[in-house]
């Protein structure tokens, strides 16, 4: 692996050596050839064996320079051996071809600039003078045999050559520079890196302090450039990085308290919802006490007033009776409210038990429609039903699910004005069609004042009225709706409703046909 500029260098002469050997066997294979086509043509005038020897010594030249070198480390001596074999050859071919006339005497040209540009000055130096030197042997031997031709002029045959001798200088003198110039910066180039390697050597990003006074002077303002760019890149990472880390921190702080406080919170909470339905559960205990205490005079009160009425304490005045008759109303008025109170508050306490038998819903939804014909009469009130042929049995707690319907029919009777119409309806579902069981389902729908849309749902809150003028009008403490929901999702059913406001509502009750399994079953119908 190369690790410095200089290691570089040598191993790109290296390279240029070895490809010089190879140029050379191209030179020796292409002089053969050309000396025998030349001869065959009669274009040169050079016997066999010189011909053989010439290229045979040079093949064998160029063979022991490779063989040398193949250890791969630049030797001068092999360098200037090299550039002697290549200057005799191309002296002997130009003497061959034509001497002073000889156009290959182009290629001294082409040996001074490669090896002034592979090698440096001192080989250039060294091809210079021995290129002079052969070539001033090949113009002496020209010279004499031009001696001898008729009419020969010294002065025209000695100004051409000492033009091209003065060209040779100056391509000489030419590469020389290109070739100083070129060290100069390679000079620069390994200063350049040795720069960077010092400071690779001292740690972090530093500029490089080095002045060339040439285009590496460029190099270094650039490289210096893009190093304090990444010294200030580097600085912004380091303090994002410690904002972000002082802001973790915080963050963590923050979560820590925020999640202590909402523990508090939940365990506040806790123990207020747990205080809460203590409390709700005392309430409700009292409630259903309470109840419970009162159903005892109120009773005796409703037994004494049959009594009166009945004339067993003696005979009483119209008015009398009229005041008793009111008495007797409020009471049992009062202790239907009272009874809803404890059941609802028993059901709050889980202490309701569903007497469950075989009951047929029609005999239900008939029972209904006796109880408040006479009441709906009173009214000029329509009182109809639209029974399902066969609706079979449930199994449920009859008194529970007749209170149910008693209540949502006593409901339509109290909010349908005169004249106007309800409708009982019943039928039987299948499982998979509006629930996930079978049931049965019945429907009180009547013609009365209708609820608004936004207080459907909550109709079956205890103690809820559409609105004070309902309850001023109408009467009644807004239980019955909520007994209805409490007793039949007690049965694992669902109630529900649908108004419009002005012209009536229904009121609809699901009940599964069958209880759940392992619930008792306790009578038949």
């Amino acid at each position: 692996m190369i690790r410095t500029y200089e290691e570089f260098v040598a191993r790109e002469r290296e390279t240029s050596e070895a490809s010089q050997r190879r140029v050379r066997w191209i030179l020796a294979a292409t002089v053969f050839a050309f000396l025998v086509s030349g001869r065959w043509l009669g274009v040169v005038a050079v016997s066999p064996v010189v011909i053989l020897l010439l290229t045979g010594g040079y093949a064998l030249t160029n063979a022991m320079l490779a063989r040398g070198g193949s250890h791969r480390k630049v030797s001068r001596t092999r360098l200037l051996l090299g550039s002697t074999a290549d200057i005799v050859l191309l002296s002997a071919l130009v003497e061959m071809t034509g001497g002073t006339q000889s156009p290959l005497f182009l290629l001294y040209f082409f040996l001074i600039l490669a090896n002034g540009v592979r090698y440096g000055r001192e080989v250039i130096f060294f091809t210079f003078v021995l290129t002079s030197f052969a070539y001033s042997i090949i113009l002496l031997f020209s010279l004499l045999q031009a001696v001898q031709r008729p009419g020969f002029e010294m002065e025209g045959f000695l100004l051409p050559e000492i033009f091209k001798m003065i060209v040779l200088l100056g391509v000489s003198f030419y590469v020389t520079l290109l070739s100083g110039e070129l060290e100069e910066k390679e000079r620069s180039i390994a200063a350049f890196i040795r720069a960077i390697d010092g400071v690779k050597a001292k740690g972090g990003l530093q500029p490089v302090e080095l002045t060339t006074h040439d285009e590496i002077d460029l190099l270094v303002h650039a490289f210096n450039r893009v190093i304090g760019q990444l010294q200030r890149t580097l600085e912004e990472k380091e303090r994002i990085a410690r904002n972000l880390h002082e802001s973790s921190r915080n963050l963590e702080v923050k979560v820590k308290e925020r999640t202590e406080e909402l523990e508090r919170i939940n365990a506040e909470l806790r123990a207020a919802n747990e205080e809460l339905q203590q409390l709700d559960r005392m309430k409700e205990s009292f409630m259903a006490t309470m109840s419970h205490e009162l159903r005892t005079p109120l009773t005796a009160v409703i037994g004494y007033a049959d009594l009166i009425l009945s004339g067993v304490t003696g005979e009483i005045s119209p008015q009398h009776a009229e005041f008793t008759e009111q008495i007797k109303e409020k009471a049992e008025h009062l202790l239907q409210i009272i009874n809803s109170i404890l059941e609802l508050s028993k059901a709050r306490l889980g202490k309701i038990e569903l007497y469950r038998e075989a009951t047929d819903p029609a005999e239900i939804v008939e029972r209904s429609i006796a109880t408040f014909q006479i009441e709906a009469r009173k009214k000029q009130i329509t009182l109809e039903k639209a029974l399902e042929e066969d609706l079979g049995q449930i199994v449920v707690d009859k008194g529970k699910i007749r209170q149910v319907l008693d209540n949502l029919v006593a409901n339509a009777v109290k909010f349908t004005p005169e004249g106007g119409r309800i409708v009982i309806s019943a039928r039987r579902g299948l499982a998979g069609e509006e629930e996930g069981f079978d049931f049965v389902e019945v429907s009180v729908q009547d013609t009365g004042i209708g609820i608004p849309q936004d207080q459907i749902e909550r109709t079956f809150d205890r103690f809820f009225q559409v609105d004070g003028s309902s309850t001023r009008e109408y009467g009644g403490a807004g239980l019955g709706l909520s007994i209805v929901k409490t007793f039949v999702e007690l049965h694992g059913g669902r109630v529900f409703a649908s108004s419009v406001e002005g012209e009536g509502s229904t009121f609809t009750f699901r009940l599964p046909v069958h209880p759940p399994t392992g619930t008792e079953v306790r009578g038949c119908a």
